[in-house]
């Protein structure tokens, strides 16, 4: 014994297991338990018998549980919209989309993980073989939402001196409005506002090179993803009379299903004995199967109700890739808790988009979502 614990560089059996016993159980979570597991940890890797003690340590080291809670702000890049079109004597489309909202939607983002190491998957136990080395089963989980909105305004659309103003229809061709009369058929106190509601679900199967939290480890994973997304966008036309505009509304839920495999680990920055400092990263890229239903509509008001409503309803389907990424920095204190602050970028291809030429009916589109997030996060490990 040197100092109360035992000198690393003797072998484990030559420590009496009362005294390692006494380290590990009683010191909870503080440096004797810390520099005990340490020396576990050198005589296994010795290759040399470890005592009772010692394989109880560091199988209760292994098998640990974690959960985790984290609270960000996310920013959503959508793919392009693009309203109204500058016409010419109703016959000549010289410019569709002269209205083109902005692309970028803030919202709030929320997300519960949960960890287990040592999970013994199909009966197997941890000290099974694993591929690259690895050593630790692990299982976990995450569930994660956002919600948020977006505002973009146009005081004035105006189509241009000797230029009509083309409305396309949802169903196109005459479902839509043409209005000929320059300055007549300017728009006003136009607004485009978008809403968007996400959460999404995974669980993923992996394991670790070692039972450190700061080694890499390896995974495969499942995930599912439920995205809510409506829109609107209309203004009025006073040239047309009083209480003359339009009004689109668009409503589409996405939901996909993917397999994924990723990668985590962390580089250590400073450490004593009761905390350390590391930057961690992760990336995750898979396919899903998307499936997506969609409104759209059409509504005139005031003089130019003439022309009755327009919609149509979607159901589309297909397969797309995506991504994540992360990096954050993290703190964790007597190896049970820890707190982070990160970033994460996300590649989603299960955004909706509709759009229409005012000569053929409107279309329903996956697109691309690209987000950024900011996060907080907290976890205990136990």
């Amino acid at each position: 014994m040197k100092n109360g614990t035992c000198d690393r560089w003797r072998p484990i059996h030559s420590c009496a297991a009362a005294a390692g016993a006494a380290a590990f159980f009683l010191a909870g979570t503080g440096t004797a338990r810390a520099d005990y597991l340490e020396v576990c940890r050198d005589a296994q890797a010795r290759g040399e018998v470890l005592d009772q003690s010692c394989t109880e340590a560091l199988r209760r080291e292994e098998d640990r549980q974690s959960f985790g809670l984290s609270l960000g702000t996310s920013q959503y890049t959508l793919g392009p919209r693009a309203f109204l079109a500058r016409e010419n004597l109703g016959t000549n489309v010289l410019e569709l989309g002269i209205a083109r909202p902005g692309s970028h939607v803030r919202t709030n983002t929320y997300g519960l993980e949960y960890s287990s190491d040592g999970f013994s998957p199909f009966g197997l136990s941890s000290s099974s073989s694993l591929p690259f080395g690895g050593e630790v089963w692990r299982i976990f989980g995450s569930l994660m939402w956002s919600e948020g909105s977006a505002n973009t305004f146009f005081p004035t659309i105006d189509p241009g001196a000797g230029h009509g103003l083309g409305i396309p229809g949802i169903n196109g061709g005459a479902s839509g409005i043409f209005l000929p009369v320059n300055p007549q058929n300017t728009v006003v106190d136009a607004e485009h506002r978008v809403e968007i509601r996400w959460g999404q679900v995974d669980l993923n199967l992996g394991f670790a090179t070692d039972d450190n939290l700061y080694t890499p480890d390896f995974h495969v994973g499942l995930r599912y993803s439920d995205l809510d997304q409506r829109e609107r966008f209309g203004g009025d036309i006073p040239g047309y009379g009083a209480g003359s505009g339009f009004q689109y509304q668009f409503h589409a839920e996405t939901r996909a299903v993917g397999i994924h495999a990723g990668f985590s680990g962390a580089v250590p920055l400073r450490s004593n004995d009761s905390w350390d400092v590391a930057l961690r990263y992760a990336g995750e890229f898979g396919v899903a199967r998307i499936a997506g239903d969609g409104f759209a509509q059409l509504e005139n008001y005031g003089t130019l109700a003439v022309v009755p409503p327009s919609s149509n309803t979607f159901d589309i389907s297909g397969y797309g890739a995506y991504a994540s990424l992360q990096a954050s920095l993290e703190a964790r204190f007597n190896e049970r808790f820890s707190a982070q602050l990160g970033v994460r970028y996300d590649l989603r291809p299960w955004g909706a988009g509709f759009s229409g030429d005012g000569t053929n009916p409107f279309t329903m589109q996956f697109q691309d979502m690209q987000v950024v997030t900011a996060f907080l996060g907290a976890r205990v490990r136990f």
